[in-house]
């Protein structure tokens, strides 16, 4: 159930829902321990040059972490008791899924027809956030009622 403020004026200002805040507690524990993994394991191999499982394991700590998060964000879309919050952040993430997808997949029939280049590090990750909230401002828009104003309007 979202919270419900009066500001100065007595308008009514949404804030998040419960499962929204518990979302946020998640992706700031998984994250934090995803650069803490992350360059542990960056400093590791950059100064112990290791082969094999070693090196195997060192790239398993952060993702590790990026498949909690990934099901941290499962475990917000079954939280989630509005409906509409839950697709619209469903929409949202097949969305980027779906951008991140074509960027693999472009890539993969460049190297297939002979590109030996590499693309930018991140570049998926990127593509699926830009794609994700490229979607959420895009249904927003398409959602706002006519005749009420925009978030801060007046």
């Amino acid at each position: 159930m979202a919270h419900v403020l009066r500001d100065d004026e007595g308008e009514i200002a949404m804030l998040f829902t419960q499962a929204q805040k518990k979302q946020f507690g998640r992706i700031a524990v998984f994250l934090s321990f995803y650069f803490v993994a992350f360059f542990a394991a960056f400093l590791y191999v950059r100064h112990h040059h290791p082969q094999g499982v070693a090196l195997y394991l060192c790239a398993a700590l952060p993702w590790i972490m990026m498949c909690g998060l990934i099901a941290s964000t499962g475990m917000y879309v079954y939280e989630e008791r509005d409906g509409y919050g839950r697709e619209i952040a469903m929409r949202c993430l097949l969305w980027g899924a779906a951008g991140a997808m074509a960027t693999n997949f472009f890539l993969m029939f460049l190297h297939l027809f002979g590109w030996l280049g590499q693309a930018p590090l991140y570049l998926e990750i990127c593509v699926f956030a830009a794609v994700s909230m490229a979607a959420r401002i895009s249904y927003e828009i398409a959602n706002c009622p006519k005749g009420e104003p925009k978030d801060g309007a007046r």
